[in-house]
């Protein structure tokens, strides 16, 4: 009979895979946005379509990286057209940032091209088996919150 040593270990293996296979993702996605774009750029990208119009300081904060990293993408996604810098009304000193209207556009494409690629993957999977996944997705995640 297996251990739950050795159980834990399958399940580490396991994760370390979805891991690996979400970063080769992240980095296709930042791809096919632009060539140029590295996954850094891609995230940034991503907190600005769930945060439109977000303060670069307060995207610091999100992706909790160096803000002369955050400078540095910013700058790059702006003269790929990516994303728009504005003056906070609020404070002068302070840059606003959100996509423009081409980085929604290349991000909404390709949104619905992963989640149309995504639901393909999944076309032979029941509606319980779906269940179980995301429930005990659900109950794995809870436990790294603890």
């Amino acid at each position: 009979m297996t251990g739950k040593a050795d159980l834990l270990r399958a399940v580490e293996a396991e994760v370390v895979a979805m891991l690996r296979r979400a970063r080769r993702a992240t980095t296709d996605r930042a791809r096919l946005i632009d060539p140029a774009l590295a996954t850094v750029g891609y995230q940034v990208l991503v907190a600005l379509r769930e945060n439109p119009g977000l303060p670069q300081s307060a995207l610091v904060e999100k992706l909790d990286m160096d803000k002369g990293a955050v400078s540095r993408q910013v700058h790059l996604l702006s003269d790929l057209g990516l994303v728009d810098k504005h003056a906070d009304p609020e404070d002068r000193r302070a840059c606003l940032v959100s996509l423009s209207e081409e980085g929604e556009r290349r991000m909404g494409d390709l949104e619905r091209e992963r989640r149309s690629a995504y639901v393909a993957r999944f076309d032979d999977w029941t509606p319980d088996e779906l269940t179980v996944l995301a429930d005990q997705l659900a109950k794995y995640n809870r436990t790294l919150e603890k």
